[in-house]
């Protein structure tokens, strides 16, 4: 249910935005798994960034704060379906930008790490003695990585003032509005559908709901409704009345069972309500499209 379909104006988008920032800037899913980056995240050691080295050298500890910083800030996202910067653990600046469809966040834009140029200007800067006091606090390993390297990368890192950041949030939220609006990012588009009509099928005989649906799959219940009418046109309940119309079509054709007992089996507890909605949809009631099949089969 995760797979996503990128279009290549994403690449475009994000090329454009480090472009102009000289900020990394990735989209994220909601289980904050990279689906597009820019610039990628080199595999040679020695083009990499100073957090993607230190994570690198120290997964166990380093990298550990760095995802509970995000999590708490995707957190934050999803529940307000706001914008958020936010420092990380190790003082940069981050922002989280929530693409949102159907009232519910999808996927985001995130851009980081940023030094705090408003700090620098005011004299607060990095010295040696601080750097080795963060490799003894995250354990880095310093025959892996020296103090004296990590000095140099950490200055290498972009710099931006609060305001200019906020700059740069206002132009992600109208990328993310482009992004939903021209589907330049979008869950496989057999993904709900497809799941849907797996689901109807295997629980055809058992009452379900949406929430059924939702649990299945994972999905939360708004998400799927603006899925569901966007790919399909309908809702659950119309799409589940549908096929439950066709497998009693099927039953009447084939078999000699009761329009009683029919309803009872696709679990229509009021079986006038289910001979209204057969001819709702069909334009004739069950005794008369038992009678038309069979002539038609004569």
């Amino acid at each position: 249910m995760g797979r996503f379909i990128l279009s290549p104006e994403i690449k475009e988008m994000l090329e454009n935005f480090y472009l102009v920032s000289g900020i990394r800037i990735g989209v994220y899913d909601t289980d904050f798994k990279i689906l597009a980056d820019y610039p990628p995240t080199s595999k040679k050691f020695c083009e990499q960034r100073f957090c993607e080295k230190c994570k690198g050298v120290c997964p166990s500890v380093f990298y550990e704060e760095c995802k509970k910083c995000d999590k708490q800030a995707r957190e934050r996202v999803i529940s307000t379906g706001e914008s958020y910067i936010y420092k990380c653990h190790m003082g940069f600046y981050e922002a989280i930008v929530p693409v949102v469809a159907g009232g519910e966040t999808f996927c985001f834009l995130m851009m980081g790490q940023v030094r705090n140029n408003d700090e620098i200007r005011a004299g607060k800067r990095m010295t040696k003695m601080g750097m080795e006091g963060i490799f003894a606090q995250y354990r880095i390993p310093e025959d892996k990585y020296t103090v004296e390297q990590a000095l140099e990368d950490y200055e290498k890192m972009p710099k931006a003032d609060y305001e200019t950041l906020k700059a740069y949030v206002y132009f992600l939220e109208m990328c993310a509005q482009k992004i939903y609006d021209e589907e330049y990012v979008r869950r496989d588009q057999t993904t709900v559908s497809g799941a849907l009509m797996r689901f109807v099928k295997e629980n055809l005989y058992n009452d379900i709901t949406i929430a059924d649906f939702s649990k299945s799959v994972g999905l939360s219940t708004s998400y799927l409704a603006h899925s569901i009418a966007k790919e399909l046109g309908t809702t659950f309940t119309k799409y589940l009345l549908l096929c439950r119309i066709e497998e009693a079509k099927r039953i009447l054709r084939t078999t000699e069972m009761s329009v009683k007992k029919i309803s009872v089996l696709l679990r229509y507890n009021d079986v006038s309500y289910f001979v209204r909605q057969f001819k709702k949809t069909t334009g004739l009631t069950c005794s008369q499209y038992r009678e038309q099949r069979a002539k038609m089969n004569y």
